[in-house]
């Protein structure tokens, strides 16, 4: 809720023995019911002042319903893409980078590849449309060499899948990703933790690793070496792009 001169204020209470036919006035933006119209007044002079802060953003100097959709606005952006929250959490789990450089990794990754539930253009029949993917699986490619194949539904006007079809990425559009570097970040140190410095990985939340299916237990090779391995320079594991 907005701010008051940096202070928490509160909304006034609903009187409890309103009776239905009863006549009284509104607040549009908070709901507040007063009986008084005075009082009513009194209230919408104060919202429309430019003395409240937007508590998300701290932005100074707006009216309380411009404050209040800063916030709403802030929210919506903090919010993670939930089709790309698994394939993040797949990449982030026991990876020994810096917090920066760990963010770098995973969105250049993810900038080459699809995931389940996200919708992009493509090219079919020579025409540019638009498909959601389905499903990702593993192909054997040259030299013994694993690729990736993608099952699309394409959509008509209405967002209703009109047919299916795997594709290789080369038939599928470049997107930019829907979230920037600095919502990536702020995802990943919410919903894992690791201090490298300390030889510690990162190592995702217990309930958020049972949710999409992230093992607890580190790779062979890692438990082989005792060593660092750099995960930039490790093959990334293609499981992690392909639908359970």
């Amino acid at each position: 809720m907005p701010l008051l001169r940096q202070e928490v204020f509160l909304l006034a209470e609903t009187p409890e023995d309103l009776s239905p036919d009863e006549m009284v006035f509104q607040v549009r933006f908070t709901k507040e019911i007063f009986r008084d119209y005075d009082e009513y007044v009194r209230r919408m002079n104060l919202y429309r002042q430019k003395i409240w802060t937007c508590k998300a953003t701290r932005r100074e100097g707006l009216t309380y319903e411009k404050a209040l959709v800063s916030e709403c606005r802030a929210a919506q952006k903090a919010e993670f893409p939930k089709d790309f929250m698994g394939p993040v959490l797949h990449l982030v789990q026991f990876s020994e980078l810096e917090i920066d450089e760990l963010v770098d990794h995973v969105f250049t990754t993810l900038s080459d590849r699809f995931v389940p539930g996200e919708e992009i253009p493509s090219i079919a029949d020579d025409a540019r449309r638009k498909c959601r993917i389905l499903d990702v699986s593993e192909q054997d490619g040259e030299n013994g060499t694993k690729a990736l194949k993608y099952e699309v539904g394409w959509l008509d006007g209405e967002g209703q899948i009109t047919e299916k079809a795997v594709e290789d990425p080369i038939n599928l559009m470049k997107r930019k990703l829907p979230f920037t570097k600095e919502a990536l970040k702020k995802f990943i140190q919410e919903s894992a933790y690791g201090e490298v410095t300390l030889d510690m990985p990162w190592l995702v939340r217990d309930k958020l690793a049972r949710k999409f299916k992230i093992p607890f237990d580190p790779p062979k090779e890692e438990k082989q070496l005792h060593t660092r391995l750099d995960p930039t320079q490790r093959q990334v594991n293609q499981s992690y792009f392909v639908s359970a």
